[in-house]
């Protein structure tokens, strides 16, 4: 999730998860697969 997050969320990763991490977590699979 590192460059899900640096090239297209343009975030850092966060430090500790919550319900956006989650969401993210879905939309990283959706770009990967």
């Amino acid at each position: 999730m590192d460059g899900f997050f640096s090239n297209v969320l343009k975030e850092p990763v966060p430090d500790s998860p919550d319900w956006s991490t989650v969401a993210a977590m879905f939309r990283a699979a959706l770009v990967y697969e």
